[in-house]
C-alpha cells in the first residue's frame, strides 16, 4: 500500500528546487508566522508556525494547528476542516483527509464528502481508493465518480490493494488473481496472492503470473 508523507522544506532547499515549477513554496519567519513564496512575491498565510504543510500541485494545504485545515490555491486561503483532527493524504495532484470515519476532499465550496464510514484510503495522482466500512466495498474515486470495485464482507485487514499514480490492483486472496482498476474499468490482470510480484504505476503495470512465471508489462491498454 503506498503512502505519501508531508514534509516542510527548509527555506534554502526549498527556494533550491521548487521555485522553476511555479509551485507555492512555505516558509516561515524569524517572528514564526507562516508566509508563502510565489511567482516572485511573498504572501501571509497565518500568523502561526504550520505543524504540517502538503503539497498538492499548485495548491498548498496546512496544519496551523492539530484541529485545522486550511489550503492556499490561487493565492486565496480556504478553510477546509475546522475543529477536528484530520488524517491527510496526498500526492501530485490530488488531496483528500479523513476526519472522524468521514473522507473528504477539496471543492468549490470548501469540502465534500466522498464516504461517510472509511476504514481506510489511499491517495495517488488521479484516483483515492478507500474502503467503505458500511456498505462492504472497496471503492475508487476516479474522475468525480466514487465507483465501487469489489464487495468486501471482512475486516480491513483482509483488503490488499495497491495504487500507482492511475492503476489499482487488487488482491482477491480467496480466489488468487489479481484485478486491475485502470481508466474506470475492472479487469482480471493475472492468478496470484503474492503482492511482490505486481507492481502499479501510469498507465503501466508490471507483474508476473503465479502459475506459468513469465514477466508480463500491462502498458496503455495492451499487455507484452
Amino acid at each position: 500500500m503506498l503512502r505519501t508523507r508531508s514534509t516542510f522544506l527548509p527555506v534554502l532547499l526549498a527556494l533550491g528546487t521548487c521555485v522553476h515549477a511555479q509551485s507555492p513554496v512555505p516558509l516561515v519567519t524569524a517572528y514564526g508566522r507562516t508566509v508563502v513564496f510565489l511567482d516572485g512575491s511573498f504572501s501571509d498565510l497565518d500568523p502561526r508556525k504550520p505543524q504540517a504543510v502538503f503539497r498538492c500541485g499548485d495548491r498548498l494545504a496546512y496544519l496551523p494547528d492539530a484541529r485545522d485545515l486550511k489550503m492556499f490555491a490561487n493565492g486565496n486561503v480556504t478553510e477546509l476542516q475546522d475543529g477536528a483532527p484530520v488524517q491527510v493524504e496526498t500526492s501530485r495532484h490530488m488531496l483528500a483527509w479523513r476526519t472522524g470515519p468521514a473522507l473528504r476532499i477539496p471543492s468549490a465550496d470548501g469540502a465534500k464528502t466522498i464516504c461517510r464510514n472509511v476504514d481506510s484510503f489511499t491517495v495517488s495522482d488521479s484516483l483515492i481508493a478507500f474502503h467503505d466500512d458500511q456498505q462492504q466495498n472497496l471503492v475508487v474515486y476516479w474522475n468525480g465518480q466514487a465507483i465501487p470495485i469489489a464487495d468486501v464482507m471482512m475486516t480491513s485487514e483482509d483488503v490488499v490493494w495497491k495504487s500507482g499514480s492511475n492503476t489499482l490492483l487488487l488482491y482477491d486472496l480467496g480466489r488468487q488473481q489479481v484485478l486491475m482498476f485502470y481508466r474506470g474499468r475492472i479487469t482480471r490482470l493475472c492468478d496470484g496472492e503474492d503482492t511482490s510480484r505486481s507492481v502499479p504505476g501510469g498507465d503501466v503495470v508490471a507483474y508476473m503470473d503465479q502459475y506459468d512465471d513469465t514477466f508480463h508489462v500491462f502498458d496503455k491498454g495492451q499487455v507484452f
